[in-house]
């Protein structure tokens, strides 16, 4: 079966094949201590309050982190 959906003014096409598809701000609600340790440690900064919008800026910019982002089924 082939699903065709918008998403952002985007067009997807899916497959049966077990694509799970989430936004950014459930991939941030599910991965937020894997994050901030990475991103704690990318600035040398462990004790730094990170909020969501500065680990959305880092998904955007840092390319192991959107790679991984893209790759858990986030559609950026």
């Amino acid at each position: 079966m082939l699903t065709l959906i918008y998403i952002c003014d985007k067009l997807y096409f899916l497959t049966n094949l077990g694509v799970n598809i989430m936004t950014l701000q459930e991939f941030i609600d599910d991965n937020r201590d894997e994050l901030d340790l990475m991103i704690r440690a990318a600035i040398d900064q462990p004790n730094r309050n990170l909020d969501d919008e500065e680990r959305r800026l880092w998904i955007m910019n840092d390319e192991s982190l959107y790679n991984l982002t893209v790759k858990k089924g986030v559609v950026l």
